[in-house]
């Protein structure tokens, strides 16, 4: 895990990311035990099948859960790289550490 080293990696080269994902996060600044963890919340693609029997009769009622695919009032919008381009991150790292 080289969370620094890829994102200065990928200032230098954006191409260096190979792929992100819109997600909505906030970042606890509690002091504590979970002081800098990251709380995500991903917008689901569907109504989820576990709500569908709990919509009542027919037809379904979609409508009904739609408060459940709204981010929590405390994540925002945020563009986070899932996927790194391996050979061209570990070209750039290594020339780095390389140089004299």
């Amino acid at each position: 895990m080289m969370w620094d080293e890829v994102c200065v990696a990928s200032l230098l080269d954006p191409k260096v990311i190979s792929k992100w994902e819109e997600l909505y996060m906030d970042v606890v600044i509690d002091h504590g035990a979970l002081y800098g963890h990251s709380l995500v919340w991903r917008r689901p693609p569907a109504v989820l099948g576990f709500f569908l029997p709990y919509s009542g009769p027919d037809p379904v009622d979609l409508g009904k859960w739609q408060g459940h695919y709204q981010p929590p009032y405390n994540r925002h919008p945020a563009r986070v790289q899932t996927e790194v381009d391996l050979e061209r991150f570990r070209s750039i790292f290594i020339n780095l550490l390389s140089r004299h």
